[in-house]
């Protein structure tokens, strides 16, 4: 898990160094043939475009499409954000494609989403000032990850024996591991084990 993903140029999904890392990891993973799927959301505008303007920095946002590099898995499903449905649809990178193991990008900007829902995977981590950025949707955008991406991989039938997040960005994962746990039964002490036996953190 990981809120953005270097891995190509073709794909405008990082912004910086947790990127190349996370980019890196997932061609070393495929390159060593091990049993890894990345986990991230798909910014329609990744981070922001710079350009020079009469001597200064200019930044715009520009959509970005990406049918022929990330294959539409024709799953969507709601995630649950302040007791609102979100809508959220899957693609994925194949297994292969740009040397990388497989990937799965989250989509919030879709109808029947308003334009607030929207927002949560717009830009990277809720974008700038300039357009209207603030903590509270980058801390949703951290808890879409999270949701979004353990009910993607079930959409998927995909068993996972451990789970990895990268940064605090990620830190919503072992927290609704233990909140499935509290669902089936298990006391608190068990659900907290449980979660930290499941999920390692970087």
């Amino acid at each position: 898990f990981t809120p953005e993903v270097f891995i190509d140029q073709e794909l405008h999904t990082g912004s910086g160094g947790l990127g190349v890392v996370s980019g890196d990891f997932l061609r070393s993973s495929h390159k060593l043939g091990l049993s890894v799927i990345g986990v991230t959301i798909l910014p329609r505008q990744g981070y922001y475009d710079q350009c020079i303007d009469n001597g200064l920095m200019k930044i715009n946002y520009v959509n970005r499409y990406y049918d022929g590099i990330l294959e539409r898995t024709g799953i969507k499903f709601t995630v649950d954000i302040c007791s609102s449905p979100v809508w959220v649809e899957l693609w994925r990178l194949p297994e292969g494609k740009f040397g990388a193991a497989q990937t799965l990008f989250l989509d919030a900007d879709i109808d029947p989403n308003d334009h607030v829902s929207r927002l949560n995977t717009l830009q990277l981590y809720g974008g700038s000032r300039d357009s209207g950025a603030n903590l509270e949707r980058k801390i949703t955008q951290s808890l879409l990850l999270a949701r979004g991406g353990i009910e993607a991989l079930k959409r998927l039938n995909i068993s996972v024996s451990k789970y990895h997040g990268n940064e605090s960005y990620t830190a919503f994962v072992p927290i609704e591991l233990l909140c499935e746990s509290l669902k089936e039964g298990k006391s608190f002490r068990e659900a907290v084990e449980y979660a930290k036996s499941r999920f390692v953190f970087t």
